[in-house]
């Protein structure tokens, strides 16, 4: 089964069926914070990462280091969500990797060096926005 169907499923018996996360876990023979996670992606990974997930270009640790990125939706909302942060973060992992590295999955810990980066950029866009208010 596709991963993103069994991503689903958890997030399904959850938000539809009622199931704790506990319950999930020891019907698909994993823990409950894994049960919690995968729901998450399910319900939060945004379209790119999905993508890049279905072409095999991402994996589950691929997939947590775009979600742990964030926006603070109170500072840069109107001009930045969460959502496009993500899906910019993808784009940018993905265009470095075409070339010589096509066929092969770029690194978790390309993801995650990219991640920090962006998550730096949005804190000094975030204090600087703060301090012109």
């Amino acid at each position: 089964m596709p991963r993103l169907d069994v991503w689903a499923e958890f997030a399904r018996l959850h938000d539809e069926e009622g199931w704790t996360f506990a319950r999930i876990g020891a019907s698909k023979g994993c823990d409950e914070s894994a049960a919690a996670l995968r729901a998450r992606l399910s319900r939060d990974l945004p379209d790119a990462a999905r993508r890049a997930t279905v072409d095999g270009l991402f994996d589950e640790g691929h997939c947590v280091a775009v979600s742990g990125l964030t926006v603070d939706i109170n500072s840069l909302s109107p001009w930045l969500t969460t959502e496009q942060a993500q899906s910019e973060l993808v784009a940018e992992v993905l265009g470095r990797h075409r070339g010589s590295s096509e066929g092969k999955k770029p690194t978790v810990q390309n993801v995650r060096e990219s991640a920090v980066r962006w998550k730096e950029t949005i804190r000094l866009a975030e204090r600087l926005h703060g301090e012109t208010d």
